[in-house]
């Protein structure tokens, strides 16, 4: 049941989990999208203190993604169980650097899409009262799945980042009089880095590096999958007002004296929102693919992995490592085909609605109008990456199917 009292919240209100994300991460200055009293704010260049904020983020993961390509070989055909760890925290920083890169390098195309938007749900999403009902249960739909993949996502770098010093601690409390400290536990156990832990120093130096690169991975990691989740509900909700207006639209017309000028802004802004799934595509495509392509492999080396640890006795460890790090991958999935497939069966109702609409007692005027909506609402809009494949739900099975056959593969390696 939808609270009565509760308001249609403004555009910057659903990013609000975003923003502060990004603010994390020195990107504070896309809170400026959303200011309404300067429209068309101008980004400017880069700032020093942003360059910082690349430098510390980029730097560590590279030097963790350059210790695990030289950790693979190592365990490669000695140690399946680590060969398969390694592989999967490989794919998944790999992962997390193209989001890194793919969110910096496009910042400013990432801060036009936000101030359109913001001007789109300022001018035509606000106001709809009526279909506030409508619009608060899409967004409430949309609600659960970024808390609960927060909470996932918090829950995968304690795991990671706690764990030394919750085994040096331990280690600590059963030491005898004569025992001395060994300092060899690290958050990613098994990485052959370049640096050694043969001293205080150069342990604690590694502790460093690996909590900022949880820290950073971690914020990484979820940000860009909560971003298409907000960026996919505002465009379903935009597709939600847009379908009512067409089925209107006779009303409408009639309403404004027969002036086909609110019709063509409506028709306009059909095509501006067209053009934004288009941006969103393009903004998501190689974070998208590589998700794809490499949390399959992924998701079958960590469960793999988790096998043979549970078979060494070491199934306590080995699950609370890697159940947070696979139902991330899994969501990750869920994330990009669900919201994609909602987006687009949302689109596909325009069609439905201007067909159903009462243009056939107009006059010649909006009929013409009517048929060039058909035209440009006769095919749903589609999420391809690099136009590949089609992300929905059919999408989504056709991925675990794979997965499967990659975990069938692995066991014959085994």
């Amino acid at each position: 049941m939808i609270d009565p009292n509760l308001a249609i919240p403004s555009c910057k209100k659903l990013f609000a989990i975003e923003l502060f994300v990004f603010k994390l991460v020195g990107l504070s200055s896309f809170e400026e999208a959303f200011n309404t009293n300067n429209c068309k704010t101008k980004k400017k260049d880069l700032k020093y203190w942003e360059i910082i904020f690349i430098i510390a983020a980029f730097w560590p993961i590279s030097f963790l993604l350059i210790s695990l390509i030289q950790t693979v070989p190592i365990y490669f055909g000695v140690n399946f169980s680590m060969t398969c760890y390694s592989i999967s925290v490989l794919f998944s920083m790999t992962i997390v650097q193209i989001k890194l890169i793919r969110l910096w390098s496009c910042r400013l195309k990432f801060y036009k899409l936000f101030e359109t938007l913001n001007s789109i749900w300022e001018e035509n999403i606000t106001n709809r009262i009526d279909l506030k009902n409508q619009i608060i249960e899409i967004i409430g739909k949309s609600k659960p799945l970024q808390r609960f993949y927060v909470i996932i996502g918090l829950a995968l770098c304690f795991c990671y980042t706690l764990r030394p010093y919750i085994v040096v601690l331990k280690t600590y409390m059963s030491l005898s009089e004569n025992e001395t400290m060994t300092y060899t536990e690290l958050a990613y156990a098994g990485v052959n880095y370049p640096i050694k832990t043969d001293t205080l120093t150069n342990y604690l130096l590694l502790l460093a590096i690996e909590n900022q690169i949880s820290f950073f991975a971690g914020i990484y990691f979820i940000l860009c999958d909560l971003l298409f989740i907000t960026l996919t509900t505002i465009i379903t909700v935009n597709f939600t007002v847009l379908a009512d207006e067409y089925h209107n639209i006779f009303e409408i017309y009639l309403t404004t004296n027969k002036n086909l000028e609110t019709i063509n802004r409506i028709i306009r802004r059909h095509c501006l929102l067209l053009s934004l799934c288009r941006t969103i595509t393009h903004l998501f495509s190689p974070i998208v693919l590589f998700t794809v392509i490499f949390n399959g492999i992924d998701i079958c080396c960590t469960i793999f992995a988790f096998k043979q640890d549970y078979a060494a006795g070491e199934a306590k460890i080995s699950l609370a490592r890697n159940l947070p790090h696979t139902i991330t991958l899994i969501f990750q999935i869920l994330v990009y085909c669900n919201c994609a497939h909602i987006a687009t069966e949302r689109s596909k109702s325009l069609r439905e609605a201007i067909y159903n609409s009462s243009w056939m007692n107009g006059d010649k005027k909006i009929i013409k109008a009517v048929i060039t909506i058909m035209i440009n609402s006769q095919n749903e809009y589609k999420f391809t990456p690099y136009g590949i494949f089609i992300l929905n739900r059919q999408q989504l099975t056709q991925i675990f199917n794979t997965t499967s056959s990659y975990f069938m593969l692995l066991r014959s390696f085994a």
